[in-house]
């Protein structure tokens, strides 16, 4: 370096070239699996939300056990989502993010 320049003032590397644009993330093979499970995830959370509702509705025919079924499944949660988040900023978010994944599916299994 020059005395004219500082170490302060040197040059940044050039920061490794990432993805752009909105589908940019997927051309991650690992985001891209991800992501795909968690659609299915998520639409398997949907169709047993709706048939449980659907299966209450054919049994009761009773509005207000639809509803508490709806707010029973939703229940948890509402009111697990802020210590998870707290979870997330305190713990390490991989492997908190690897031992959710395990345990979901372990958690609705009959």
């Amino acid at each position: 370096m020059s005395a004219a320049t500082s170490p302060s003032q040197a040059p940044l590397p050039n920061p490794p070239a990432s993805p752009t644009g909105g589908f940019g993330p997927l051309k991650h093979k690992a985001f891209l699996i991800l992501w795909i499970a968690t659609i299915f995830g998520n639409v398997g959370s949907f169709v047993r939300d709706t048939a449980s509702a659907w299966l209450v509705t054919d049994l009761s025919g009773e509005p207000a056990a639809v509803a508490l079924v709806q707010a029973a499944a939703t229940l948890l949660i509402f009111l697990l989502a802020i210590p998870a988040g707290v979870l997330s900023d305190i713990l390490d978010r991989r492997k908190l993010l690897i031992f959710i994944q395990v345990l979901s599916p372990a958690s609705r299994s009959p």
